[in-house]
């Protein structure tokens, strides 16, 4: 096939990566779809043999993960053991998900403490009504190399906004949950996630809210519950969303 930049070539991300960068992709990519057969894309290979720029096309349309913002492929990476934890913390009654109707109902009581871990801008366009803001991902602000990567990978997405992990998530949910380890947590974002398999995906979906849950339970929380369906979940039952915090109360 002829294009203008040469001869476009499909290649598999395993089979022929671009450079460390896009090796660093492939993982991301792998990590967040565990099991998946490996995606072509097109290379585009200067016809000039003097110049060996390679250009790798950063439009192709992948879906990274339930929440499309993060390219994690640490998280994606581990998944499968969150998930096992997640399913043992469920099976002791630790961990539990219910219905957007049930999660209304739960918020109202006296010392449940419901978080929105969207991140702040997802969070400021539309989110349920009663939630606070704690995100799981925080937008990257330092220069370590590690974080240079990050933004590498974020921009082959076409994302010029790439996120991190909130290195303050735990200090916090002590916070608003003024140090109390057994107050009821209840989760929110903005697919919800699921632990079970099924065929299509044969380790479940994951999410930030499952993410975030794993945080706290694995220091100590005993009580979290998880928003099935999460904010679209919530949308989708007619339930109050607001579109600034300031609304909620």
């Amino acid at each position: 096939m002829q294009t203008a930049l040469g001869v476009a070539k499909p290649f598999s991300f395993i089979s022929r990566p671009v450079g460390g960068a896009t090796a660093r992709l492939t993982r991301a990519f792998q990590g967040q779809n565990p099991g998946a057969a490996p995606q072509r894309c097109f290379l585009r290979v200067n016809p000039h043999p003097h110049q060996r720029t390679r250009v790798l096309r950063a439009s192709r349309r992948v879906v990274c993960s339930a929440d499309k913002t993060e390219v994690d492929g640490r998280i994606g990476d581990r998944w499968q053991d969150i998930r096992a934890d997640l399913l043992k913390w469920q099976s002791d009654g630790k961990l539990k998900t219910i219905s957007p109707e049930a999660a209304e109902g739960m918020w109202q009581e006296d010392g449940v403490v419901f978080v929105d871990v969207q991140t702040e801008e997802d969070f400021d366009k539309v989110h349920a009504i009663g939630t606070v803001c704690i995100p799981l991902f925080t937008p990257i602000e330092g220069n370590s190399w590690v974080q240079q990567q990050r933004r590498v990978a974020f921009a082959l997405y076409g994302n010029f906004n790439g996120t991190e992990e909130n290195p303050a998530l735990l200090e916090e949910f002590e916070a608003q949950c003024d140090g109390e380890k057994a107050l009821p947590v209840l989760l929110i974002c903005g697919v919800g996630g699921d632990l079970e398999a099924t065929a299509n995906n044969p380790v479940g979906v994951r999410s930030r809210s499952l993410i975030a849950a794993h945080r706290l339970l694995k220091n100590g929380y005993d009580n979290v519950t998880i928003v099935e369906g999460g904010v679209r979940g919530w949308f989708r039952s007619q339930l109050p969303t607001t579109l600034t915090h300031d609304e909620v109360w």
